[in-house]
């Protein structure tokens, strides 16, 4: 009996998300072949694995490895209107184990810039406290008057 080619369904991860195709995979039985030797990976390689699913049954925890890094993730399903976290990404089980899932870039989020001046931003100038304190400070009571 041949097997549907593997769902590719666009999700977010890094810090996010799975659909219910992948969360069912992590239920299903996996075949008992060796993992590959990851002294054997293709250099720019990234594959996830999926470890479990999340408490609120919406997501998938994963491990996920690119080049020589790991990181621990979750992985959400996008949802329309929803703020995105971290990337977007397909992931595509594996015919042999469909824990072992390659994993697709779609979207990465521009890092952040870090102040190259190494100190915070100035708020206020001199000349605006010169003037802050021309106009807001207390005048000196006049005790004669006329």
């Amino acid at each position: 009996m041949a097997s549907a080619p593997p769902k590719r369904s666009p999700v977010t991860g890094g810090n996010s998300p799975a659909d219910d195709r992948t969360a069912e995979l992590t239920k299903a039985k996996t075949s008992q072949t060796a993992i590959s030797d990851p002294s054997t990976a293709v250099e720019g390689s990234d594959i996830a694995v999926a470890v479990a699913v999340t408490k609120d049954r919406q997501g998938l925890n994963i491990l996920r490895r690119r080049n020589e890094q790991i990181e621990a993730a979750t992985v959400r399903p996008l949802e329309s209107g929803k703020p995105i976290h971290g990337e977007i990404v397909t992931l595509t089980p594996r015919a042999e184990s469909p824990a072992i899932m390659d994993v697709e870039t779609q979207y990465a989020p521009p890092e952040t810039r870090i102040s190259s001046e190494g100190r915070p931003a100035q708020i206020a100038t001199d000349t605006y406290r010169k003037n802050w304190d021309t106009i807001w400070s207390r005048r000196s009571s006049n005790k004669q008057l006329n």
